[in-house]
C-alpha cells in the first residue's frame, strides 16, 4: 500500500508528495519555478508478516514518460507494517507547465499505485515575478521582498538625532540589521544578552532578479551594496550569490573588521542569462567579542549597468563649506563638500 507522507523540512513538516528544492531549505518560493529542482516522496507498507522490502518504488511523469526509481529515506527502517518513506533523486522541470505523476511499488508477487486511479499533478512556471533589471532599493519602505531565516536579522528603524548619517537624510532612515535590537537601539551588538544564550545565526536573502534578457555586449552588470560592518575576529558575513538555484557562491567575506558606511560594488556580469538571487550568511564561533561586535547594516541595494566615462568633480568653497575658520587645538571642525559625477557612481 502507498499513502501520503508526512515531509519534515527545515522549518516545519507538511503532508505532501512532491517539495522543492527552496521549499526544503525553508525559502518559501511563491510558485514551482523552473529554476528549482523537485523531490518525490510516497510511503510504503506491507501488512503481510515476512514484512519484506519493496523490489522497487517508482515515480512516473506522464509528459516526459520518465520513470524514476526512488530510495528508502531511512535504510534502518525496516518495519513496513507501519510504513517507510521512499524518495527520488533531484528532478528537474525546465519547460513550463502541467505534468501529471503516479507511483507504483511491488513486493515481488503484488503491486499498488498511488493515486488508485487518476494522477496527481504539479504546475511549473518560469519565475515571471521576479524583479527587473536595473533595481534600487533604499528599504525605506521595508523589507520590499527580502527575507531572513533564523535570528539576528530585522529591519531597523533608525533616528538621524541617534545615529546621524549626515544632512542628507531625513530625521529617520532604515536599514536591514544583522544584531540583537532592532528599533533604535542606543548600543549596537550582535552578541547576545547573557555568555549562555544563542548567538545570531541567521541568513538574509534578496528577492530574484532576472538578468536573462541582458545583452552583454552593451552591459556590465553590477551588485552595489551600501554597507556598515562591524564583524569580530573569528566570526564571518559571506556575501553570496545563486545563479539559477545551482548553489551558492561567496562573492565577499567579512571578518575582523569594522567600517563606517561604504560601497560594495561586485561585477556579476559573468552571471547574465540567469536568474540571480543574493544572501548575507552568518557564520559566528559563538564566543564573547569586546572590540568589533557591532553587527552589518545594508542600507542600499542596486543592479545598475555600470559605466565610468566621466571624472567625478568635487565643489569646495572654504568660506561656504567650512563653517568655522578658527578655533582652538581640542576643537572639532566640520567639512562639507559637494561630490558631482555624470556616471552616477558611489565616491
Amino acid at each position: 500500500e502507498l499513502k501520503v507522507p508526512e515531509i519534515t523540512y527545515f522549518g516545519g513538516t507538511k503532508n505532501a508528495t512532491v517539495i522543492s528544492v527552496q521549499e526544503f531549505y525553508g525559502n518559501d518560493p511563491a510558485k514551482n519555478y523552473t529554476i528549482d529542482s523537485y523531490r518525490f516522496y510516497i510511503e510504503y507498507f506491507d501488512n503481510d508478516s515476512l514484512n519484506v522490502p519493496p523490489q522497487e518504488v517508482l515515480l512516473h511523469i506522464v509528459e516526459t514518460s520518465e520513470i524514476y526509481s526512488l530510495f528508502q529515506l531511512n535504510e534502518l527502517d525496516s518495519n513496513y507494517t507501519n510504513g517507510a518513506i521512499f524518495i527520488s533523486n533531484l528532478v528537474k522541470f525546465p519547460t513550463p507547465k502541467t505534468y501529471h505523476y503516479y507511483f507504483t511499488a511491488s513486493d515481488g508477487l503484488l503491486q499498488a499505485r498511488y493515486p488508485q486511479s487518476g494522477n496527481l499533478s504539479i504546475t511549473i512556471e518560469f519565475p515571471t515575478d521576479s524583479e527587473t533589471f536595473p533595481y534600487t532599493l533604499d528599504f525605506n519602505e521595508g523589507y520590499s521582498g527580502w527575507t531572513y531565516n533564523g535570528t539576528g536579522w530585522g529591519l531597523l528603524t533608525q533616528s538621524n538625532q541617534n545615529d546621524n548619517r549626515s544632512l542628507l537624510y531625513s530625521e529617520e532612515w532604515s536599514a536591514m540589521y544583522f544584531g540583537r535590537d532592532h528599533n533604535y537601539p542606543s548600543n549596537y551588538t550582535y552578541q547576545p544578552y547573557l555568555i549562555t544564550d544563542p548567538f545570531p545565526n541567521g541568513s538574509l536573502r534578496s528577492p530574484l532578479f532576472n538578468i536573462t534578457q541582458v545583452n552583454e555586449s552593451f552591459t556590465q552588470v553590477f551588485a552595489k551594496f551600501g554597507l556598515r560592518t562591524s564583524i569580530n575576529s573569528g566570526d564571518y558575513m559571506y556575501l553570496q550569490i545563486n545563479p539559477n538555484w545551482t548553489g551558492w557562491i561567496t562573492l565577499k567575506t567579512y571578518t575582523n573588521e569594522e567600517r563606517d558606511w561604504f560601497l560594495e560594488e561586485i561585477n556579476i556580469t559573468q552571471y547574465i542569462g540567469n536568474y540571480v538571487q543574493f544572501r548575507f550568511l552568518a557564520l559566528l564561533d559563538d564566543e564573547s567579542d569586546p572590540i568589533n561586535y557591532k553587527g552589518l547594516m545594508l542600507d542600499y541595494f542596486s543592479l545598475e549597468n555600470h559605466t565610468n566615462l566621466y571624472c567625478p568633480v568635487i565643489d569646495f568653497v572654504l568660506e561656504e563649506n567650512l563653517l568655522i575658520t578658527q578655533g582652538f587645538k581640542y576643537d572639532s571642525f566640520t567639512f562639507s563638500c559637494r561630490y558631482y559625477d555624470s556616471d552616477g557612481n558611489y565616491p
